[in-house]
């Protein structure tokens, strides 16, 4: 047992067997419960070893008191078929070829999909090679980091690339040459956003940073920002930038901070103020005029443009924020535009108080598009308020606890139209549209009054459409929807797709859907419909009755299957043409196949 080590290492069995120069050792043991087996051999002089463990999870890391005592995290690291494959030389020096599978394991928001890592050492020449599939905050990125080291000099290359385009990280390349001389440490970094150079003295623990246009110069041991002045450019997003500064004793002025659209040059995004690095406050005023970022997020574009002013600044420990918006669009899956306000933020150590209070031209998506709304909103004590968001049509409000997940809502249609969302084939008129949800955002209930809505026919016949909804968790209750003095009522799960209505008949007026000369006949009747995920069987039984002329009543029975909703097969099982004094005069069967359109 190793005092590091929380575990026996037991049951240790070496083994050899040598034959002149040539030769293999075997070693066993027991560690962390389970017994390994490692091999070396020596042939033809060459050095050859494979060393694997099964896995690396939370239980084995914690087992390790080093890192136990930092106590982290580790939940979610499940590492298997971990082999290190090591040779030895002279030919080729020596090398160690390691790869594992991650299993998608997680640390601090960090996701490791895949890890290969390649050591080799000769003549003085040394070289590491990794390349790791990862993701971050759930954004897939490729890291590639090349390293060789001969005597002083060290080479370093390191890559970080999303494999989607435009991604909302920005791609990262950087080469590094580190000359490790007696007294002194000298680097060279080149990259895509920023170049400098470094050298750092040794005894002293002085490192200065400096490049064509700016030197800093920094106290290592001290920890302070002894001075420094000028300008350093930096790339980011395609736009070309420069923070102008002064620096003195851990102080900085921020004359000008400016980020700029290489394309368009009147969109920029400038800031001025202080900075002391030994009490972390700082103090900014920023002003953005036409600022427009566009990046990748999940295989859609996400356009963000704005004119703002404001301040910013952390005082005592206090950060607070104010400023106006203007003109802020946001373009991502749908597009809101135009929003113009006014936001105040305060942060006091835990305690977030946030407050924003605008007016948005308009919300769209696809074809649809809703404008003039108003949104007053608070962020306070972990609870988000919805206090307006409105427009002529809806109207909203909303609380929520983002410590308890739950939330109490209120929507509102006053009045809407098909015209109001861009809709020609169908036209109605929805009036009085009220609904509360709230609970558990995993375990929603409400109740949803759907109000009134005339639907016009292709007959240009009106229908009526009243009626009441009520959710719970997955479950949605239909308790009533009426279409004229029809009624429809049942249930549907959202979880398991599963579909069980009722509807009872009374129409008086069947001209308005077929379009054709009232008959006079009234339809009564039931029809149940049962499925899952569009395996659907209904069935329809009842009679249309004539009170109005000397007409035969009409009975039916019809069952309609189908596996996807619409392209299925109606069977007549009974259609009897029934007259009231004499009885049936005919009775038909058959069948009709909608996907044949028969």
């Amino acid at each position: 047992r190793y005092d590091d080590v929380d575990t026996d290492i037991k049951n240790i069995k070496l083994s050899g067997k040598f034959n002149g120069r040539d030769g293999e050792a075997n070693l066993g043991l027991n560690i962390f419960g389970t017994n390994k087996d490692f091999s070396l051999t020596y042939k033809d002089e060459e050095l050859n070893s494979v060393i694997s463990f099964d896995r690396v999870d939370e239980n084995i890391l914690n087992k390790i008191i080093p890192i136990r005592e930092k106590k982290l995290d580790l939940k979610n690291i499940n590492i298997e078929d971990i082999k290190a494959i090591i040779h030895y030389s002279d030919n080729r020096g020596l090398s160690i070829k390691t790869t594992m599978k991650p299993n998608n394991s997680e640390f601090k928001g960090i996701e490791l999909n895949d890890f290969n890592l390649y050591i080799s050492s000769k003549a003085g020449k040394n070289n590491l090679n990794a390349r790791i599939l990862t993701k971050i905050k759930g954004i897939t990125e490729n890291i590639a980091l090349s390293v060789e080291n001969q005597k002083t000099n060290t080479d370093i290359i390191l890559a970080l690339k999303s494999p989607v385009k435009d991604n909302i990280i920005p791609d990262i390349n950087i080469r590094g040459k580190i000359e490790n001389q007696k007294d002194i440490l000298k680097a060279n970094i080149d990259s895509n956003i920023v170049d400098f150079n470094m050298d750092y003295q040794k005894d002293k623990k002085l490192a200065k940073i400096y490049g064509n246009k700016f030197t800093i110069n920094y106290d290592v041991d001290k920890k302070k920002l002894t001075d420094g002045k000028g300008k350093i450019p930096f790339e980011i997003y395609h736009t070309g930038n420069y923070l102008d500064f002064i620096a003195k004793d851990n102080k900085i002025e921020i004359k000008e901070l400016k980020l700029a659209d290489k394309s368009n040059k009147n969109n920029t995004f400038i800031a001025k103020g202080n900075a002391n690095l030994d009490n972390g406050e700082f103090s900014l005023n920023y002003e953005g005029k036409a600022t427009s970022i566009k990046r990748k997020v999940k295989e859609n574009d996400l356009i963000l443009s704005f004119d703002g002013k404001g301040k910013i600044e952390n005082k005592k420990n206090i950060l607070t924020s104010q400023g106006n918006i203007g003109n802020l669009s946001l373009e991502y899956i749908g597009k809101i535009e135009k929003i113009n306000g006014t936001y105040n933020f305060k942060k006091v150590g835990k305690d977030i108080e946030a407050n924003l209070n605008t007016k948005i031209a308009s919300i769209g998506y696809d074809k649809y598009k809703f404008e003039n709304f108003n949104l007053v909103a608070n962020y306070s004590g972990n609870q988000v308020k919805i206090k307006d968001f409105s427009n002529n049509l809806i109207s909203l409000k909303a609380d929520y606890n983002v410590d308890s997940q739950k939330i109490n809502s209120n929507v509102s249609i006053n009045r809407l139209t098909n015209k109001d969302v861009y809709l020609d084939k169908v036209e109605f008129i929805l009036e009085n549209f009220k609904a509360n949800i709230q609970g558990d955002i995993k375990n929603l209930q409400g109740n949803i009054d759907l109000g009134s809505t005339i639907v016009t026919l292709p007959s240009k016949d009106f229908v009526k459409v009243t009626g009441k909804v009520s959710v719970k968790g997955d479950k949605v209750n239909i308790d009533g929807i009426n279409l004229d003095n029809n009624l429809i009522t049942g249930q549907y799960s959202i979880k398991d797709k599963k579909l069980d209505l009722k509807a009872s008949l009374s129409e008086k007026h069947l001209e308005k859907y077929y379009g054709g000369k009232d008959l006079g006949y009234i339809l009564y009747g039931q029809v149940d419909v049962k499925g899952v995920a569009g395996k659907i069987k209904a069935i329809a039984k009842g009679r249309a009755t004539n009170f109005e002329k000397n007409l035969p009543d009409l009975a039916y029975n019809i069952e309609y299957n189908t596996d996807n909703y619409s392209d299925g097969i109606a069977s007549i099982k009974d259609l009897d043409i029934i007259d009231r004094k004499y009885g049936d005069i005919l009775g038909l069967t058959g069948e009709v196949n909608l996907k044949e359109k028969l």
